[in-house]
């Protein structure tokens, strides 16, 4: 690379770019510079074997002269390989070729977190939503045993609809850092300022500090600073939330960055997940559990919002600690909490026939139990439906029968209620479109016992439709547009306002699961590891605590939703629409266990039919 000296040297002096035309790669088609970092350049690339659009991103010439580097760069490229996760930007490949040094990776339209920064100060409950992803993929990385190492602004990719994800895991700092400050020292800790080299979990979750702070403050905190100046600040105990106008901070916000900014290392979030989870809560407007003041017999670190100066003050820890979540194994993944916090009131399920209003539910990370079916009043007998021949009140809660033409559906009340809808980052099978948010149910409704079986159908339509055929069996091979046709002509048979039920209906009719280890998936659910050739008849397996049948195998399930991005904020009865796809929900005879968790979920056209994809009626309270 001898030819290539004109690139100038590190201190002091900012690195150009190679032209795209200079730049070859084996593989590779370079087409256009997409940035220049203090160590590589980015590039849109084609994969000529795939011809897939990627993204390069290339040692500048005058770090790869340092044979010590390149390795370190190729061994953190190498490692950042292992991290599967959506929140993680995918590493294709990595290698040497023509002298140049490199790592390819998925192309992600859009920009940066530094990008957004640049236009000025983010809005809190958005700049909360961004960092909260960033925490997600940390706790994706630290549970692969590795440190990102390297986080600022400029390494948080963000797309249109500000899903993020985390580029340039592990790549190591610059090795001169004396002159000006770089674009990553400010979010340095101030143990690396000082001279420990060492990089760790405490330090990523100190620069996601720092980088939530910038976002507020529409600049990186203490803008200019040297490296020199910095460190001198940190010796005078000055902290990053000094820098934030008291105005954008509340008490909540401010114990949350106190925490992860903390100067001592042992005094941040033990975990990536304890920093996600709080960022989570703050999103609805509930306390942290983990931005606690730490109880040391000398005394606790407090720093003021003001002032930013550190102080030191006796403090009583509050309430017991508490334990980080289990990985779920995907056999019970359906759970939910419902736990009591310091703090915040218990989630209550309302399975009689009472109403009552939702409790916002606490984190998933205190305790596990399952949902249970409250009991009745003695005292209360709810009225039967209008539509029912008959109603009653069993171990499950409330039933009532929808019979037509001479076949029966059992119907369950669910009752309204407040869940976490969608999946925690540390859930195996987990996908990119099931963003955990807060959803309440605000009035009861009815939701068949199991899915709309041929009988019923043909008794209604007087056609039969199903691939694998039997009246006990579930209809399947059916269009979302056909089951309309099938709800508008048993409305008009049976008098009774059929529907599908949403999205969120069904997610929380189907998270009413035993508790982990009393109930494995093969004992709720007909999956690829049932060893199936086709459906099975339907409520041949145990229910659910709701007395559901099948909400996770044997067919998947249409749903009235279209397809779409979830909501970042709490969201009430909520219905997509305006979309092309309809979401399909559930597990199924041919697929396999992971897609058989209350959170999954998958679209198709409304026109298609598959021989694995059916329905259940649901039906409005009166």
């Amino acid at each position: 690379m001898s030819k290539q000296r004109s690139f100038l040297n590190l201190r002091g002096r900012t690195p150009i770019a190679p032209d795209p035309s200079q730049v070859v790669i084996d593989g590779y088609r370079v087409e256009e510079l997409l940035g220049l970092g203090p160590m590589t350049a980015a590039y849109r690339a084609v994969l000529e074997s795939h011809q897939q659009s990627v993204v390069l991103k290339v040692l500048l010439p005058h770090l790869a002269d340092s044979e010590v580097f390149v390795q370190r760069f190729l061994q953190a490229a190498n490692a950042a390989r292992l991290v599967t996760h959506d929140r993680v930007l995918p590493c294709y490949d990595v290698g040497q070729s023509n002298g140049w040094v490199y790592l390819a990776g998925e192309l992600m339209e859009g920009g940066t977190l530094a990008d957004l920064v640049a236009q000025g100060p983010i809005e809190r409950l958005r700049a909360i939503y961004l960092s909260w992803q960033v925490a997600m993929g940390l706790e994706a990385i630290h549970a692969a045993g590795l440190v990102h190492g390297n986080l600022r602004p400029s390494n948080v990719l963000v797309d249109e609809e500000d899903a993020v994800r985390l580029a340039d895991l592990g790549l190591p700092q610059l090795p001169d850092l004396d002159g000006p400050a770089t674009p990553g020292i400010l979010h340095l800790p101030p143990e690396q300022l000082v001279g420990d080299a060492t990089i760790s979990h405490a330090g990523d979750i100190y620069a996601l500090g720092v980088i939530i702070s910038g976002s507020l403050i529409g600049r990186t905190p203490w803008s200019g600073a040297d490296r020199a100046r910095l460190t001198a600040l940190h010796h005078e105990g000055r902290s990053v939330v000094g820098e934030i106008p008291p105005a954008l901070l509340d008490a909540d916000l401010s114990a949350v960055l106190n925490r992860a900014t903390s100067h001592r290392p042992e005094e941040r979030y033990a975990n990536a997940w304890q920093l996600r989870e709080d960022l989570e809560r703050l999103q609805y407007q509930f306390a942290p559990i983990h931005a606690r003041p730490l109880d040391h017999e000398t005394g606790s670190t407090v720093i003021s919002r003001e002032s930013g100066i550190r102080s030191t003050r006796s403090v009583q820890m509050p309430g017991p600690v508490v334990q980080p979540p289990r990985r779920r194994n995907w056999l019970v993944a359906g759970s939910i909490a419902a736990a009591s916090l310091i703090g915040i009131a218990t989630l209550i399920w309302v399975l009689g026939g009472t109403s009552q209003a939702p409790v916002a539910p606490p984190s998933e990370a205190s305790v596990q139990p399952a949902v249970a079916a409250a009991a009745p009043h003695a005292a209360v007998v709810p009225p039967k439906p209008a539509w029912a021949t008959q109603a009653g009140t069993d171990a499950h809660g409330r039933w009532a029968d929808l019979t037509v033409a001479g076949q029966t559906q059992r119907m369950r009340h669910i009752a309204p209620g407040s869940f976490w809808m969608g999946s925690g980052s540390d859930e195996i099978g987990r996908n990119a479109d099931e963003d955990r948010h807060l959803v309440t149910i605000s009035r009861g409704y009815w939701l068949g016992d199991s899915e709309v079986s041929q009988g019923m159908f043909s008794a209604v339509t007087g056609i039969s439709v199903g691939y694998f055929t039997g009246d006990d069996r579930p209809v399947e091979s059916i269009s979302w547009l056909a089951v309309q046709n099938f709800l508008a002509t048993l409305g008009t048979t049976g008098k009774v306002p059929v529907r599908l039920p949403s999205e969120a209906e069904w997610e929380l009719a189907c998270r009413g699961v035993d508790a982990p280890g009393v109930m494995p998936l093969a004992s709720l659910a007909w999956t690829a590891e049932s060893g199936l050739e086709g459906t099975k008849a339907i409520r041949s397996l145990k229910p659910n605590t709701f007395g559901l049948y099948d909400m996770l195998g044997n067919v998947q399930e249409w749903v009235e939703d279209t397809y779409g991005r979830y909501p970042r904020e709490a969201a009430s009865d909520p219905l997509a629409t305006g979309g092309v796809y309809r979401v399909v929900r559930g597990g199924a005879w041919n697929l396999a266990a992971p897609a058989a968790r209350p959170a999954a979920r998958s679209k198709a056209l409304p026109v298609t039919a598959y021989f694995y994809l059916g329905f259940r009626l649901a039906i409005s309270d009166d």
